[in-house]
């Protein structure tokens, strides 16, 4: 039996429910839609008569069968693409974990978001002179480059005073030839990214 046939207790349930089926043998056009929601396939109105081609006072149940397997087929056809274009998707996202136990958090982001944020840091940032030994331009091409220009903190601070002018204060920063060393260290290299992020984090409070 083809999985998209009405089964025998699908009818007796639409008999039993619709009494113009029981009655005159027919399902009246407003019971359509419950009654194809009875039997599992959810249709706008539209939808209906989109199948049907045009609107009818009533279906007998070879033609109420026959729209039963075109809408099964259309959602069917449906559920398969949307889930070729999410498995696609997934492909194309990257995952991130923060932290070592139960509480950590996880982000994604996109290859085209990931690209997209690159190319605008290196034009709104390009122009910088601090950032340009070893810094920018990042390569979007290259894996995991744009999060390991971060790593010194750097980029990240010039990044919240994009967003936010003045938040942190750049005379703090140590403009040495090779900006390796942030806030004339005084932080610990483990908490470099930590403190803009911080920073950038009271902008919305």
């Amino acid at each position: 039996m083809s999985i998209n046939q009405l089964t025998q207790e699908q009818w007796d349930d639409l008999f039993h429910k619709y009494k113009s089926l029981r009655e005159s043998n027919n399902i009246a056009w407003d019971d359509i839609k419950s009654a194809l929601e009875l039997v599992g396939v959810s249709l706008a109105g539209h939808e209906i008569r989109d199948l049907l081609g045009q609107q009818r006072n009533w279906l007998n149940p070879d033609e109420f069968h026959e729209l039963y397997k075109k809408a099964k087929d259309m959602k069917d056809t449906t559920k398969a693409i949307s889930k070729a274009l999410l498995l696609k998707h997934a492909e194309d996202v990257k995952s991130f974990t923060v932290g070592k136990n139960d509480t950590d958090t996880r982000h994604s982001v996109s290859k085209a978001e990931e690209r997209g944020f690159t190319l605008w840091i290196n034009k709104r940032l390009g122009h910088d002179v601090e950032l340009q030994d070893g810094i920018l331009p990042v390569d979007p091409s290259v894996d995991g480059q744009l999060y390991q220009r971060c790593k010194n903190g750097i980029l990240l601070c010039k990044l919240v005073n994009v967003a936010s002018p003045n938040t942190i204060d750049e005379r703090s920063i140590n403009r040495g030839p090779s900006l390796k060393n942030v806030f004339n260290n005084i932080l610990p290299h483990s908490k470099l990214e930590q403190f803009p992020l911080v920073s950038g984090a009271g902008i919305h409070r």
